[in-house]
């Protein structure tokens, strides 16, 4: 199989710098009250998705070139699941040390951590926190950490809470939001995750308008409508792919459509 390309460096920037634009108008809103409401992640309330938010540049502050082969996106987030109950305790130390004041925390560690994302160069590999790995595939999983974030943060207040007027007429808190350009990146990042993972021709996999990939060994489809698709919507793929919606439930809810024999990918879910 091809080594995977690097996703675009600017184009990582850009999807960065467009969903940290939209979680920190979010915060800057939604009231304290809201902070100890549970998130869909088991263990992590609002007020630690948002401590943990403050940490995913937190890798740019030592980070230093290697001549170490780089690891493919799928290689470098195959540690995240190792990792997770760790990830969780520190963000709820974090969180609790930091009180109420997670938005100041929020723009401090933004403020501090992004400048050093400019200086990074196309086809650099880094020694980052879980291997080697290329600068633009770097900066990819941070936008991955922040559009599924914005996404748990947009299901914590499902029933948009009143904002801060203590009356409650002011208008209601919407959800942070997902840049379509980030979500995008996200998408084709979790296919191609998907097709590295599972390699093979058997099974054609469409989350339209953003992409498609073949995955899963089998015989190989080269013309006409392949006997084993499936297809969704790029929000459910999120959240299949970031285990916050069972394969089981997306499939019976209709929200994703598979067709022939190859097409359950359950055993593969998620893949974060």
């Amino acid at each position: 199989m091809a080594r995977p390309r690097e996703v675009a460096l600017d184009d990582a920037r850009r999807c960065l710098d467009a969903q940290w634009e939209l979680i920190s108008r979010w915060v800057d809103v939604v009231p304290t009250s809201a902070y100890d409401r549970p998130s869909p992640l088991s263990g992590w309330r609002v007020r630690d998705l948002l401590a943990h938010l403050t940490r995913t540049l937190r890798m740019f502050d030592d980070i230093t070139p290697t001549s170490a082969r780089p690891l493919s996106i799928a290689g470098y987030v195959a540690g995240y699941a190792g990792a997770a109950d760790d990830l969780r305790d520190s963000a709820v130390r974090l969180a609790d040390s930091l009180g109420d004041d997670l938005p100041a925390a929020l723009e401090a560690a933004w403020a501090q951590r992004r400048p050093r994302i400019d200086v990074l160069t196309p086809g650099e590999v880094l020694d980052a926190p879980r291997g080697p790995i290329r600068a633009g595939d770097l900066v990819a999983t941070r936008v991955v950490e922040y559009v599924v974030h914005a996404d748990d943060l947009a299901r914590c207040l499902p029933d948009a809470p009143p904002g801060l007027d203590p009356d409650a007429l002011a208008p209601r808190v919407p959800p942070p939001g997902l840049d379509p350009d980030a979500l995008a990146l996200v998408v084709r990042v979790l296919l191609g995750v998907l097709a590295e993972r599972v390699p093979g021709r058997s099974v054609e996999v469409r989350v339209p308008p953003y992409g498609v990939v073949q995955c899963v060994e089998g015989p190989r489809h080269t013309r006409g409508t392949p006997p084993n698709v499936v297809e969704t919507d790029p929000l459910t793929w999120l959240r299949v792919a970031a285990g916050r919606r069972t394969w089981a439930d997306a499939v019976h809810a209709g929200d994703v459509r598979a067709s022939g024999e190859r097409a359950d990918l359950s055993p593969w879910l998620p893949l974060l």
